[in-house]
């Protein structure tokens, strides 16, 4: 491996491991048989509430819990890194392979 490759490595995750905490989390939301939401939680309120995948025609809501938490985890990421406000753009469902 190349040393300032590794380097770089190192660097990177130091400074995610001294971050703070994220005042942000998810939890997935069971909205029927096979169908799927998730939910934003802020300080331990509700800050958004997601029941249908985000960038797709229609209100189709995610058919297995593990699609949801992909998006989920994203959005999280967004918000965190203060992208705001956190969209999800189509070719991002498209490349975490959403049915």
């Amino acid at each position: 491996m190349n040393k300032n490759i590794g380097l770089s490595i190192l660097i990177t995750l130091g400074l995610i491991a001294c971050k703070p905490s994220s005042s942000y989390s998810y939890k997935v939301l069971e909205l029927g048989q096979d169908q799927f939401g998730y939910e934003i939680i802020k300080s331990n309120k509700s800050f958004i509430t997601q029941k249908y995948i985000p960038g797709k025609a229609g209100n189709t809501p995610f058919s297995s819990e593990e699609d949801a938490k992909k998006v989920a985890s994203l959005m999280l990421l967004k918000l965190e890194n203060g992208v705001f406000p956190p969209t999800i753009k189509l070719s991002e469902i498209d490349s975490l392979q959403i049915k």
